[in-house]
């Protein structure tokens, strides 16, 4: 562009100059032309310009640390124009570590619709936050930059922890199987288990127990029970080096995953750094699972802060003390044991 407003400096001197030394129809004719020529090429671009609506679009599937995904800048001029060339810079910011990148944008478009990949920084586990910032497009002269509107808002990409193979279960989570007694089905329902108790008001009367009741001449119900749990939670530190972090996700997964091919629903938790407030995830499914890593991966985690270990959890609705294990980076050492 700088080069270009040089030309145009030197075109416009030169017929200033031709104007003054030689007086004739042709010399105005030539200074009129060359001053109207950026008129005519702003008239010309800005409508273009406004009707440019680019795109960010993430990748299709989900992205892994350490994996090849990028992002899709996309544009599709209207008509079938062509573009001139087209500036901006993509930014890129770690939610969980910091972390801060600047991709500079310079592309050319011959009217038919432009899509260019840009590669994620996936080198550490994150919620990647983009935006389009400052960009410009060069006017038909290439002369003026006019700013192209941005009416799409950020965008999110989460880098997830790599895959891993679980190691064993650690003990103090026990198994599915194992309950604490019995307790009143909420609701009602089917169950293996029920309990005979008088009639009150309000009980359904599909669970008055009519045999017995005849025999003592007064309604009796039967109360369908179900076995007291206590709750599994699986807790992390929400704090410390990006490398640390990655490989206690990376076993924070793999844990929550073996789990759930058991049929154990549990909750991921963690405490705020500073304020040791805590957050508390159910996961009951795959879905679940990925909800509760997004949500980690939002919040900037400091170098150090308070520790899971450090604060007492309680879950609402448990059945007693929650069962809880803390998960660090050191899990599953080389010889499979759970440290």
């Amino acid at each position: 562009m700088v080069g270009r407003r040089i030309l145009y400096a030197l075109a416009l001197a030169g017929a200033a100059l031709f104007f003054l030394f030689y007086e004739a129809w042709i010399s105005l004719f030539t200074l009129v032309l060359v001053l109207a020529l950026p008129v005519v090429s702003l008239a010309l671009s800005l409508p273009l310009a406004r009707k440019l609506r680019p795109e960010l679009l993430p990748p299709e599937g989900p992205v892994v640390r350490e994996g090849e995904a990028a992002l899709t800048f996309r544009l599709e001029p209207p008509g079938g124009l062509a573009v001139g060339r087209l500036t901006g810079r993509l930014v890129l910011l770690n939610a969980l570590t910091g972390g801060k990148w600047t991709r500079t944008i310079r592309l050319r478009c011959d009217g038919s619709p432009l899509e260019v990949p840009f590669p994620l920084p996936t080198g550490h586990c994150g919620m990647l936050t983009f935006r389009l910032e400052r960009l410009r497009v060069l006017d038909l002269l290439g002369i003026f930059a006019l700013p192209v509107p941005l009416s799409a808002p950020d965008g999110e990409v989460p880098v997830l922890p790599k895959y891993r193979p679980a190691g064993p279960i650690p003990p103090v989570l026990g198994h599915a199987g194992r309950s604490l007694g019995l307790k009143p089905k909420p609701g009602g329902g089917p169950a293996e288990d029920y309990d005979l108790r008088d009639y009150r008001p309000g009980d359904p009367m599909r669970t008055v127990h009519w045999k017995l009741s005849s025999k003592r001449d007064e309604l009796v119900v039967r109360e369908m029970l179900e076995p007291r749990r206590a709750a599994l939670v699986l807790t992390v530190d929400h704090f410390g080096p990006p490398e640390e972090l990655d490989e206690a996700l990376d076993r924070l997964q793999a844990l929550s995953l073996a789990l759930l091919s058991r049929e154990e629903g549990h909750l991921i938790a963690w405490v705020h750094p500073v304020s040791g407030a805590a957050t508390l995830c159910p996961v009951e499914d795959r879905a679940g699972l990925h909800k509760a890593l997004s949500r980690f991966l939002r919040e900037e985690a400091p170098g150090t802060g308070r520790s899971a270990l450090d604060v007492p959890l309680s879950v609402p609705g448990s059945d007693g003390p929650p069962k809880a294990f803390h998960v660090t980076a050191h899990l599953w050492g080389e010889e499979g044991e759970a440290s």
